[in-house]
């Protein structure tokens, strides 16, 4: 179980990397090529459309077949097909396919990104520390290739990033091929069972409180978290803080350091929070409004490079306790897979929501407003979590419903 925990972490963080120096070649050629700011974006845009439409995906080809890892496999060897023909693209500058292969790649992205935590407790026994291990990899993988691809970029040129990105997708298809395949496979008999008894997921979340606390609260987090989304961390810098991009450059590095932090601070923590689970996402929620209402009091870059680091541990937390909620009342693997298949869509959609409607608010009555309407909008989340807390067991010592190992 161990060997195969960490075979996954070390595939997952060859895998991670490679997205993101994938993603630092994507936005800066096409910025370099077109000199356009909008079209610059379109890679981050479109990978959040395409995720989202992956994981909506997922659910349905997960039918086809009752071998998680050789769905993961042959959408991860599908990726690398596409990140080769990426790199053709990138020699024969031809704009169609170059937008064609970027919404492509994120589309097998969120069928992996589904399955993710949903083989967490398969190859981990204690779910809260490999959800929170996988927390921390996330990050810091994206602290190190975000720090380092546009330097890469610049001493390398965009083909060889774009080589050292297909040859670590390689090398995490090739350590994910060695995990024990019998913990990753659904008999014909369990699968049969699973179909037959297997519920609606919109019905599966409307029965379980829950469930059903978690989600509809979340509508409201994600509404309100667009303003951590870069560009409006950089107006803030400019327009609040008065300072110029470099100081931009320093909040987000500082933002990274405080999630890892979050994130040993949770894995340390990981045997306390798994018996308090609904009542660490409650603290959680209420410590992740009150760093919104700091920003929008706030002035001092120190305090708000303050507030970041502080920001990791309610992130961290408020994540791996809802991942961790999710896993325990799925009931079976399939409801697991399609639960998170539906959370990334949530994720993705309403995010890339909040990111249009809180940027109009901020062009037309400021940076702050923004910040406003998402402090409102968190508060309302909050609200609906304490409106259901009272209902639900306070002892939220979630016991696994299914038996993990298959």
């Amino acid at each position: 179980m161990k060997n195969n925990f960490l075979k996954f972490i070390l595939s997952f963080s060859f895998s991670t990397l490679s997205d993101t120096l994938y993603i630092v070649v994507a936005t800066t050629y096409i910025y370099f090529l077109t000199d356009s700011l909008t079209l610059a974006s379109l890679p981050v845009v479109l990978a959040m459309i395409a995720f989202s439409g992956g994981s909506f995906f997922v659910g349905w080809v997960l039918s086809l077949t009752s071998n998680l890892k050789k769905l993961y496999l042959i959408s991860s060897i599908i990726k690398l097909v596409l990140l080769l023909m990426f790199f053709i693209v990138l020699y024969i500058n031809n704009l169609s396919l170059y937008f064609l292969v970027i919404i492509l790649i994120p589309f097998t992205s969120g069928i992996n990104q589904s399955l993710n935590y949903s083989i967490i407790p398969i190859v981990e026994d204690n779910n809260v520390k490999g959800n929170s291990t996988l927390t921390i990899t996330r990050n810091l993988i994206n602290l190190i290739a975000w720090s380092s691809g546009g330097m890469l970029v610049s001493l390398l040129n965009y083909h060889y990033v774009t080589v050292i990105s297909l040859i670590l997708l390689l090398l995490s298809i090739i350590i994910f091929s060695t995990l024990d395949k019998n913990k990753l496979y659904l008999s014909n008999y369990q699968q049969k069972k699973q179909k037959k008894n297997s519920k609606s997921i919109l019905k599966l979340i409307l029965k379980n409180k829950k469930l059903k606390m978690l989600f509809i609260s979340e509508v409201f987090f994600l509404l309100g978290g667009g303003i951590w989304t870069s560009s409006f961390i950089l107006a803030y810098v400019i327009n609040i803080l008065h300072r110029d991009e470099v100081w931009w450059g320093y909040l987000t590095a500082t933002f990274l350091c405080g999630s890892i932090i979050g994130g040993l601070v949770v894995l340390r923590l990981n045997n306390f929070l798994k018996k308090r689970l609904l009542f660490s996402l409650l603290i959680a929620s209420i410590f992740y409004s009150v760093v919104v209402l700091g920003y929008i009091l706030n002035t001092s870059f120190f305090i708000a490079a303050l507030l970041f680091l502080m920001f990791g541990v309610p992130t961290n937390l408020k994540e791996v306790a809802q991942v961790t909620i999710i896993q325990n009342n799925a009931g079976n693997t399939e409801n697991r897979v399609k639960l998170f298949s539906l959370y990334n869509v949530m994720d993705s959609v309403i995010h890339a929501g909040s990111i249009v409607i809180l940027g109009r608010i901020a062009d037309l009555y400021g940076i702050v407003s923004s910040f406003g309407l998402s402090f409102v909008l968190c508060s309302v989340g909050l609200l609906i979590m304490l409106i259901y807390f009272p209902k639900i067991n306070l002892d939220d010592h979630e016991k696994p419903t299914t038996n993990y190992t298959i």
